[in-house]
């Protein structure tokens, strides 16, 4: 992490730590995707947003403590991208998720694997579809349900889907609305979808 990171990461992760907890809640993890999208105005007040940008598998490890003191009824985990843009190799990043899906999954009654979104970037689409094969093995090894997502945002060519992307990596609000959508659709399914073109 540079300077900045750091301090914005620790930042939110001690902004956190100041909250009280809220049995039932349910809870958005990840990194900056998960971060940079008002779950609570979208889906209800019973979600939280706990990502911080740039967060990775390692420092997510380190803060889940803050997630499961929550005493939520339900977390849905998007994290590993930033990992893949780091260089990490699809085994170191697969045994840390199986350690937090272990972590949550001794205190949190049900937790949703979701898989990693696909980039614009052509050199990273085999690290992602291999991280994901690994995911969904690793979710059913531990009874966790596994939201993919994937193949919502992806092209024929397995690339990020222009008009849900404004970087190659992070969500426009149509992108937002295909994967809210889906939330909805695990959690309250008589809801009407939100419209997307």
């Amino acid at each position: 992490m540079s300077h900045a990171l750091d301090f914005w990461y620790f930042a939110r992760k001690d902004m956190f730590a100041t909250f009280q907890p809220k049995p039932g809640c349910v809870v958005m993890l990840g990194d900056s995707l998960t971060q940079s999208y008002e779950w609570e105005e979208v889906l209800g007040e019973r979600f939280l947003n706990r990502g911080i940008g740039s967060d990775d598998t390692i420092n997510l490890l380190n803060r889940l403590y803050q997630v499961t003191d929550l005493q939520p009824s339900r977390v849905f985990v998007l994290i590993g991208i930033n990992d893949i843009l780091r260089g990490e190799s699809t085994e170191a990043i697969s045994a840390r998720y199986k350690a937090i899906l272990s972590r949550l999954l001794a205190k949190v009654p049900e937790v949703i694997t979701e898989s990693v979104l696909p980039t614009s970037e052509p050199s990273r689409r085999r690290a992602v579809v291999e991280l994901n094969s690994s995911r969904k093995r690793i979710a059913a090894e531990e009874h966790s349900p596994f939201l993919d997502l994937y193949p919502l945002f992806a092209d024929s060519s397995g690339m990020m889907m222009k008009r849900y992307t404004t970087d190659g990596v992070h969500l426009t609000a149509e992108g937002y609305r295909v994967w809210s959508n889906a939330i909805r659709s695990w959690t309250s399914p008589n809801v009407p979808a939100l419209p997307v073109r």
